[in-house]
């Protein structure tokens, strides 16, 4: 014995099928209309520039602001900090999520990279500039450790590391305000970063 469908059963569960797909329809384009077609923060924050000249809008706005935050105060004298920070294994991130040291104190900043095959640097910028600095340093390469040789905005900078490598720096902190340390290796920027504040 078979069984035998009604055409009309089937015309209704097709018409009902189009009436989903219409809803549905409505329902996301009703999402999308709730964006307002706006960026989010965190997305126009996080972006990189892929066009030159945006980029270096981008540059000459926080070079305006670093030098304006450096010009109102003047580094004051504190005693020597030395920071030990390391990669995390395979991870691509440090082992620290921040450091804070006084403006115009000595600075030492120990980087190790126990990674098995990862490479990694450590470079020093003002908050806001590392995805800049991380990608203006994809041209110059690994011969210049993923760094612009000319880039004002690098404060301070450890060689590109191979694998179980270590390397120090020392410098002395700039005024005060935030900074940042990150990664410079092409695409860890993204993950590989940490707060430097500047008392």
């Amino acid at each position: 014995m078979h069984l035998k469908f009604d055409n009309r059963l089937l015309g209704s569960i097709f018409v009902a099928g189009l009436v989903l797909a219409f809803i549905v329809g409505i329902a996301i384009i009703s999402i999308f209309v709730g964006f307002e077609g706006n960026q989010r923060s965190f997305a126009a924050q996080n972006a990189v520039p892929y066009v030159e000249h945006e980029a270096e809008e981008a540059s000459t706005t926080s070079s305006e602001t670093t030098e304006s935050t450096e010009t109102e105060t003047p580094p004051v004298a504190a005693g020597p900090v030395t920071f030990q920070i390391s990669a995390k294994g395979e991870e691509l991130a440090f082992d620290l999520n921040s450091i804070t040291a006084d403006s115009g104190a000595e600075v030492t900043i120990a980087f190790n990279n126990p990674a098995s095959f990862n490479q990694h640097n450590l470079v020093i910028v003002a908050a806001g500039d590392k995805d800049l600095v991380a990608a203006d340093g994809i041209p110059a390469g690994a011969d210049n450790d993923y760094i612009d040789p000319g880039d004002a905005r690098v404060i301070a900078k450890t060689k590109l590391l191979a694998a179980g490598a270590s390397d120090e720096i020392t410098f002395t902190a700039p005024a005060s305000g935030a900074y940042e340390f990150v990664c410079t290796f092409p695409g860890h920027n993204f993950t590989m970063f940490g707060d430097f504040t500047v008392n």
